[in-house]
């Protein structure tokens, strides 16, 4: 194709930041008879919306031109959302082994209850439902597995956050993208890693994972609206947590370790022991 019919309207199609980098990227899962029926589809929805789309050519070279001596910025916001994009990717597959620890066990628990004689309640006629439980060192095993995983799925993740969030900053330093934006991202990408290093809820495994993901597709929308100059609405920082006053009791167990540590300084073991003493009879009153 020439220049100009590569930049011809016919050959326009438009997409979100995420589906233009996914189609670059897997041209072969998306032919250029399924692009052109996405945008017949585009078209006829504008029509009945009454918001046809329509651009001549020399409007949409100026497009392009305009697109094109943007290039620096548009290139870093392209690494930007492939770097995301990525990160999406290694998270979930990360995830993948400490949830299959977790269906493991839970398997196994099951196998056991399986295994149980059928027991009924005298008194009301109804099964007894098991309540197996593994021996010490098959969990332990498993708790290990689940420990390993957890903290593979962590040391691969977290080089990638780090470098996602290099490209925001410097994303910053080039464009409108405001302190609290950044601070957004790194709540974001923070919030990715500790959902990869903290154990999956059995009931629904990938669904605090899935909702992380989700917001930081949320902040590189965020940040592509940004440099197009439109407003975006920022979550505020939340507040830090308020540290409680300590009670009584709480003061009273510092009190009494307080004078604990400063009895283990005698030599004289039968004086540390008369202090020792001493200090229940205090907890009792």
């Amino acid at each position: 194709m020439t220049c100009e019919e590569v930049n011809d309207f016919d050959n326009l199609i438009v997409l979100c930041l995420f589906h233009a980098v996914e189609i670059d990227e897997h041209e072969d899962s998306f032919p250029v008879a399924l692009l052109e029926e996405w945008k017949a589809r585009q078209l006829a929805e504008s029509a009945v919306l009454n918001t046809p789309v329509s651009l001549t050519n020399q409007e949409l070279r100026e497009a392009v031109t305009a697109i094109e001596r943007g290039s620096i910025s548009t290139d870093a916001i392209r690494e930007f959302a492939v770097a995301a994009r990525r990160l999406r990717t290694l998270a979930e597959r990360s995830s993948e082994r400490p949830m299959g620890v977790t269906r493991e066990f839970a398997r196994r628990v099951e196998e056991l209850n399986l295994s149980m004689p059928v027991m009924w309640n005298s008194q009301t006629g109804e099964r007894i439902k098991p309540a197996a439980q593994l021996s010490v060192a098959e969990e332990r095993g498993f708790h290990e597995q689940l420990r390993q995983a957890l903290d593979q799925a962590v040391a691969d993740v977290q080089p990638l956050a780090d470098h996602v969030l290099e490209l925001g900053a410097g994303l910053g330093a080039i464009g409108p993208i405001p302190p609290e934006a950044l601070l957004w991202l790194e709540r974001t990408l923070q919030s990715v890693i500790s959902e990869c290093g903290r154990r999956p809820n059995r009931s629904d495994p990938s669904a605090p994972l899935v909702a992380a993901l989700h917001e930081v597709d949320v902040v590189v929308e965020a940040f592509a609206s940004l440099f197009r100059g439109e407003q975006v609405a920022i979550p505020e920082s939340p507040a830090a947590a308020l540290v409680p006053e300590p009670s009584e009791l709480d003061r009273f167990i510092a009190s009494y370790r307080a004078e604990y540590d400063a009895a283990l300084r005698f030599t004289r073991v039968k004086h540390l022991e008369a202090v020792v003493k001493v200090l229940p009879a205090r907890l009792l009153l």
